[in-house]
């Protein structure tokens, strides 16, 4: 799952999930 300003936002279709450092 994407981690965005926080937020757990599920992957897209066709789209690789990896973890990343959210934007502060």
């Amino acid at each position: 799952m994407l981690i965005s300003g926080g937020l757990v936002i599920p992957p897209r279709p066709g789209e690789t999930a990896e973890p990343f450092l959210p934007d502060i």
